[in-house]
């Protein structure tokens, strides 16, 4: 079964008998589900028999063995405090650090390599596009190279008669 009003009635009627409102509940919950009414009759049944039996014997020194057992966990308690504050510390303070520093060094070794990489890239595109060039020309285009490059780069002036005659 796993009604929640069934479980919840038969949580209640194990720990004491039912009310007659629980009761009146109970019984038109077993008239929904006839096919329950055979498992609830064992329970209940099983329930009488358990609160029937005497409480069980405690024995003549529970009290002192109870005390006993905390005495124990006291004393490991304190036993683990005193030894565990310098190591508890010691990974506290330094496990974030060592994270930090350790995810800072992989990003710092990744960046360069990406940073290399991109950089052999358009040192290898430069190449291909110079060859191309020159395997389309021939080396006399690139004969006066230098003294293109050493010109000044000036922006472009709109010349202002060309453009009234166009209009």
């Amino acid at each position: 079964m796993n009604d929640p009003v069934y479980h919840e009635l038969r949580d209640l009627a194990a720990r004491r008998p039912l009310t007659p409102a629980e009761e009146a509940r109970l019984e038109a919950w077993l008239t929904a589900h006839p096919e329950a009414r055979a498992d609830w009759e064992q329970e209940a049944a099983l329930d009488r028999l358990l609160r029937e039996l005497p409480p069980a014997p405690v024995s003549s020194n529970f009290k002192v063995l109870v005390l006993q057992a905390l005495d124990a966990e006291e004393r490991a308690a304190a036993r683990a405090a005193q030894a565990a504050p310098w190591r508890l510390s010691w990974r506290n303070i330094f496990s974030p650090r060592v994270a930090s520093v350790g995810l800072l060094l992989a990003l710092g070794v990744a960046g360069a390599f990406e940073y290399r990489t991109y950089t052999r890239t358009q040192l290898a595109r430069g190449v291909r596009d110079v060859s191309s060039v020159v395997a389309l020309t021939g080396p006399d285009v690139l004969q006066d190279f230098e003294a293109i490059h050493e010109l000044p780069a000036a922006p472009a002036k709109a010349d202002l008669d060309l453009l009234a005659a166009l209009q």
